[in-house]
């Protein structure tokens, strides 16, 4: 029931975007098949937890109920992975069709494909509650070292490219101002010319029609 109800939602296609699909394809089982695989042995394990739990406190039912509390954790941490991993591979070719055109725009793509993934799988080992030690320190030293380097750069020697950027880009704006400006003044000039050079007949029918259908003659000015 599981296994249908979530293929009904769509978990194969989150599959394919994140890639997974294809990493499991040449396996026996898809990513819907391994987590009901992963509810069924949970399902499993809580039977034979109240099963043991008839014989009282025992070692044998702790460790099955240790095992229990965890698997709500572990399925939280797939599903961070897989969601990790589509958001990555989404921003990874957004990042590569914008910056298609520039050397750098593939290198950018996969930079930020790996923070996003980093990131993820960061965050999936601190909700599955495996290498808390070591995985907390990592990402806050990973994000101090990148607000650093921000911090450096804009402090120190990036100050005057961002500076000349800025001026490039505001000289840009400012050209294509005037040129769109120029075009609308170039525009207005020509049909001042045009209404200059007009023959005077053309000029005089175009007043007495504008007479007529104001209602007359106009009187003669004091």
């Amino acid at each position: 029931m599981l296994d249908r109800f979530m293929r009904r939602l769509g978990s194969e296609k989150v599959a394919e975007r994140a890639g997974i699909a294809r990493t499991l394809q040449g396996s026996k089982y898809d990513m819907t098949g391994i987590i009901a695989k992963v509810v069924y042995y949970a399902i499993l394990l809580m039977t034979l937890q109240l099963a043991f739990g008839v014989f009282g406190p025992n070692p044998i039912s702790n460790m099955i109920a240790g095992i229990v509390n965890w698997l709500p954790k572990g399925l939280v941490a797939i599903v961070i992975v897989v969601v990790a991993m589509a958001i990555a591979n989404a921003v990874r070719d957004i990042v590569g069709n914008a910056l298609s055109n520039a050397s750098y725009g593939p290198a950018v793509a996969r930079i930020a494909w790996a923070v996003i993934v980093f990131l993820g799988a960061i965050a999936a080992l601190g909700q599955a509650g495996i290498a808390t030690a070591i995985t907390g320190p990592l990402l806050i030293a990973a994000l101090a070292a990148v607000v650093g380097t921000v911090i450096v750069g804009f402090g120190g020697s990036m100050i005057n490219p961002m500076r000349s950027r800025w001026e490039r880009w505001l000289g840009s704006a400012e050209q294509e101002t005037a040129r769109l400006r120029g075009g609308g003044s170039a525009y207005q000039a020509g049909r001042e010319d045009a209404m200059r050079n007009q023959p005077a007949r053309d000029i005089e029918s175009s007043r007495g029609d504008r007479g007529e259908q104001g209602g007359g003659e106009t009187p003669p000015m004091a």
